[in-house]
């Protein structure tokens, strides 16, 4: 069960496309690292396909990591052909996001 990964790198203070779908997907994870030495906040968003950023689609919303501290996010998020992640911080070039996600059928197989 192949999994991709995608990489913004470092987060913005303005919403970036992390992933876009192009098919059905599942994020299998979200890793975010804290590479600075002071604590700092992340949003991250799930935007339909024909929709923007927006709080209506927030999955975290100010939240705190903690200085060098890694975070994994592993609750699974169906996405849709078109949909996309977006997410920033509070301070640009200190947050690092990695996104693993899994083709769906896939994801289906493997979780019978």
């Amino acid at each position: 069960m192949p999994a991709y990964r995608s990489s913004k790198g470092r987060l913005l203070t303005t919403f970036q496309p992390i992933v876009r779908a192009d098919r059905q997907i599942v994020v299998v994870a979200m890793v975010l690292c804290n590479t600075d030495t002071s604590n700092r906040t992340f949003q991250i968003q799930h935007v339909p396909a024909d929709g923007e950023t927006s709080d209506d689609h927030a999955l975290f919303h100010d939240t705190q990591i903690r200085a060098k501290v890694t975070q994994i996010l592993d609750t699974p998020i169906f996405m849709e052909a078109g949909d996309s992640i977006h997410a920033l911080a509070s301070v640009a070039d200190k947050v690092a996001m990695n996104i693993y996600t899994q083709d769906y059928d896939s994801f289906q197989r493997a979780s019978r």
